[in-house]
């Protein structure tokens, strides 16, 4: 006999055992695609989240050629301490530092909007998957798609036992209700 799915109020199925798995699992795929990360959770899919990028680094005055003011030990401190051929490749480096400066903002800011809506992922799964599901499947050193293989390995159901088990209620639906005996 298969057991109910039972919703919280909000409508919410959480994640028991097989029997709620599949619910759930399209729960977690509609969340995933309104935050448009479901290629980042998805088993299937060999998409990765973005990940951190480095902050280009500021030309530094002592990797250019000094003028003849400066000495041979000290490192020149300002543009004005470099030769015209120096302050001539500095502001050129510094052109170039510019432009990639401008592309890690817009990284960062995408790599922050990613990491947010994966974070929503993590606490709606927190929320909905059962504490003996979270200690064995959700280990915390263990990305977001790991946790949906090992919870899909736990007790997730294949399409042949989920087909057998719809055509299963589908008969069970169609026998009519026994009558009371007179």
């Amino acid at each position: 006999m298969a057991t109910q799915i039972t919703p919280r109020i909000d409508g919410t199925v959480i994640l028991r055992d097989e029997n709620n798995y599949q619910t759930w699992l399209s729960q977690l795929q509609a969340r995933c695609a309104a935050y448009d990360v479901w290629t980042k959770v998805d088993p299937n899919s060999t998409t990765t989240p973005l990940a951190k990028r480095r902050e280009p680094e500021l030309p530094e005055f002592s990797a250019y050629t000094p003028n003849a003011n400066v000495g041979g030990d000290d490192v020149p401190e300002r543009l004005s301490d470099l030769s015209t051929a120096g302050q001539k490749a500095y502001k050129e480096d510094l052109d170039v530092y510019k432009l990639h400066m401008e592309r890690y903002k817009l990284r960062l800011s995408e790599y922050k909007a990613e990491k947010a809506s994966l974070q929503q992922i993590v606490m709606f799964i927190q929320s909905t998957v059962t504490p003996h599901l979270q200690r064995t499947c959700c280990l915390p050193d263990t990305t977001l798609k790991e946790w949906v293989t090992k919870l899909k390995a736990t007790v997730g159901v294949d399409a042949k036992l989920e087909l057998q088990h719809a055509n299963e209620r589908y008969q069970a639906a169609l026998k009519p209700p026994r009558t009371p005996a007179s």
